[in-house]
């Protein structure tokens, strides 16, 4: 051995052996692999260390020497490098991250023998620096690890990678390794409100309970839960789950005009989009209102004064498009304004007492261009992220890329796209629900961002925004940017 920090051999596949350390321990099937080292032999060298006894310990390539192994070879080539336990232990643990084959038990197991070997990485943020994965992604890894713990000697299985089957989440015998995570977590929340028997009992039900539903649905369920902890399990399912289903035919140009509609809103489901629709057609016909509020000193269009009113029901009135006019309980009782106005009204009377923000989300449905402008500069917004992958309207042109930018800059302020925070139309598109996409979104954008991935883009573009299309949060992927800034500290606000 020389005195460089690496060096590239061929070594007997005899003096090779799996170091105690690596991090993989089941190497799966290697059949597909084992095909390809036949046609084409071993293109990326195993990295090893040596040992005491002249043999060498595989640090990353335990599926290729295993290969190799089954094939007969008699050499295969190395990287010998000089590594110590806790440099190997990361090696590892980044190479098999990355190609995302490590199970819950590995990488948690990976996690606590660092924390052994280093205390440094008890800070979970230290952890997350070096192995290059959020922060949030490891404490979820730890809190499905937990739940598992419980949950296998209780006959429940907790799977990551490819979710269980549809009999297994029937039956109670598996769940996937997210619904795990939010279990353990709501379970937490509420530890000091039940006796740690009735902990227990609750742990497997309410598992069981979750496991054949959808993600969302099965977050719904715990939060009603965390809210009545002392209430049966069965009264919280019926709570959550209590639905209306009706058979709809429709005409086909209806029908595709609903498809169109649901694909702009992002890839909701039809029985979302025909609700909204029939609420909006109980709303009264009403001219566009004229918004007199704001709380921007410099703002163009700063109400004119009025005669103090009996009772301020409404912060503002709208009843006469922006005219002066005293409001009595009377007045406002008989000039009720839409849903959407109204909406807009609380959003902007808390603006105006003082909701302290450092960043703020929003949704444009159900607005205008003008009636969204005036809410975010209220709120004092320097900055627009669109966050859609796409930034067109079909029905909403204002709300398309171009025009959209226009008109926040003709109001001194800033657009910025960022399609790598979108959802892709294909995705979208997929059969399943939002917990489906709300799941590939956690996996392909949030946890591939850097650790201040999001946290650069809230604090370098003054007051930001992060805008999409629906105007609830919880219906858009908007609400995941929202939570991951929550979690790194931030206060945020939806518009």
């Amino acid at each position: 051995m020389t005195t460089q920090q690496f060096q590239a051999l061929e070594v007997p596949t005899s003096q090779l052996v799996v170091s105690p350390i690596n991090v993989r321990r089941d190497v799966g099937d290697i059949s597909e692999l084992a095909d390809s080292i036949r046609a084409q032999g071993i293109l990326e060298p195993l990295i090893v260390r040596p040992t005491q006894d002249d043999n060498y310990e595989v640090i990353i390539g335990s599926r290729r020497l295993a290969a190799a192994s089954q094939l007969g070879l008699a050499v295969v080539p190395v990287v010998v490098q000089q590594i110590s336990d806790g440099d190997a232990v990361v090696r590892s643990l980044v190479e098999n991250l990355q190609r995302g084959e490590l199970s819950l038990d590995e990488r948690v197991e990976a996690y606590k023998l660092l924390q052994r070997l280093d205390d440094r990485y008890n800070d979970r943020a230290e952890l997350a620096r070096v192995i290059g994965r959020p922060r949030s992604r490891i404490t979820q890894d730890f809190d499905a690890h937990e739940a598992a713990s419980i949950l296998r000697p209780r006959g429940v299985d907790v799977r990551g990678g490819m979710s269980p089957s549809t009999p297994q989440r029937r039956s109670g015998e598996a769940i996937p390794e997210r619904h795990a995570t939010l279990l353990e977590q709501a379970m937490s929340s509420v530890k000091g409100k039940l006796s740690d028997e009735k902990v227990d009992e609750t742990y497997a039900e309410l598992a069981k309970t979750i496991a054949p539903l959808e993600q969302d649905r099965a977050r719904r369920l715990l939060d009603n839960f965390k809210m009545y902890p002392e209430r049966p399990v069965s009264e919280i399912e019926s709570m959550t789950l209590a639905t209306v289903q009706r058979e709809v035919i429709l005409p086909a140009e209806t029908a595709r005009q609903l498809e169109e509609i649901t694909t702009e809103q992002g890839g909701r489901n039809w029985n979302e989009t025909i609700t909204r629709l029939v609420e909006s057609s109980r709303e009264p016909a009403a001219p566009p209102p004229i918004f007199a509020p704001t709380f921007d000193e410099n703002f163009d269009d700063e109400p004119k004064s009025a005669e103090p009113t009996t009772q301020e029901a409404l912060p503002f009135d709208l009843s006469t498009n922006g005219a002066d006019k005293t409001s009595t309980s009377k007045d406002v009782e008989s000039n009720k304004d839409s849903v959407a106005v109204q909406q807009i009204n609380k959003i902007l009377w808390n603006l105006k007492h003082n909701v302290k923000a450092d960043f703020f989300t929003v949704g444009y449905t159900g607005r205008d261009i003008d009636q969204f402008i005036k809410v975010i500069k209220a709120a004092g917004v320097s900055t627009v992220v669109d966050i859609r992958n796409m930034p067109v309207s079909q029905f909403k042109p204002d709300f398309s890329k171009t025009n959209l930018r226009n008109h926040l800059e003709g109001k001194n302020i800033n657009y910025v796209h960022r399609p790598d925070l979108g959802v892709p139309t294909d995705i979208r598109r997929q059969p399943g629900s939002n917990g489906t996409i709300w799941e590939w979104y956690k996996d392909n954008v949030i946890g591939k961002l850097d650790d201040d991935g999001l946290t650069q883009i809230a604090k370098s573009n003054g007051t930001v925004a992060f805008m999409c299309v629906e105007v609830a949060p919880e219906d858009c992927h908007r609400h995941l940017v929202f939570l991951e800034l929550e979690r790194a500290g931030f206060t945020g606000y939806d518009l």
